[in-house]
């Protein structure tokens, strides 16, 4: 669980299929009474089943960008230092005492 931020937006999801997506910046801090918000309204035999956080889109293209650059730079191949090949000829041959 972790708090979220007034840029991000929350996706709550209902057992029947409901899903509301909202900002987190339209959720009042105080209710009615001081008896908190509601975010969904759900039906009698409905239930409330995942809230996910949406992070701000120019979050996740620098993430992207981040995991570009780090997929870029495993698909390198390594170098002639770094590798387990023995230098020099392939064959294994032995030398005669």
């Amino acid at each position: 669980m972790r708090t979220v931020r007034e840029n991000e937006e929350v996706v709550c999801v209902s057992s029947q299929g409901m899903v509301v997506r909202t900002p987190v910046s339209e959720i009042s801090l105080i209710g009615r009474n001081t008896q908190g918000v509601r975010v969904i309204r759900l039906t009698e035999h409905d239930l409330f089943v995942a809230v996910a956080v949406v992070m701000p889109k120019e979050e996740v293209e620098a993430i992207g960008d981040d995991v570009e650059a780090i997929a870029s730079a495993s698909a390198e191949p390594p170098d002639a230092d770094e590798t387990d090949e023995p230098e020099g000829d392939e064959t294994n041959s032995t030398e005669a005492t």
